[in-house]
């Protein structure tokens, strides 16, 4: 498999961990793995940009903002770049 410009495949993990969001949010991020990423886009012609998430990392992004797609492996989330609110370092999950 391979993804085209800066679109980004997620798994979706479960977990327990809590976010605090404004209590204007109604809707919470959803934890996921990075399972592939393309290799960047044209945000500013003719500069390239290359993608900055790698495979492996683990992210909060938004389910509203991502294409559902089911494989052999499971169900899985393309969403670009972009629309990745933050990735996670060790130590930031319980």
């Amino acid at each position: 498999m391979k993804l085209l410009y800066d679109n980004v495949l997620i798994q979706e993990i479960e977990t327990k961990s809590v976010v605090l969001v404004a209590d204007k949010a109604k809707k919470y991020p959803e934890t996921g793995e990075v399972i592939a990423v393309g290799s960047g886009d044209y945000y500013a012609y003719p500069a390239f940009v290359p993608t900055s998430v790698k495979v492996g990392d683990r992210i909060f992004f938004s389910k509203d903002r991502a294409y559902r797609v089911e494989l052999k492996s499971g169900v899985h989330y393309i969403i670009k770049e972009r629309d990745i609110f933050m990735v996670l370092e060790k130590g930031d999950m319980k």
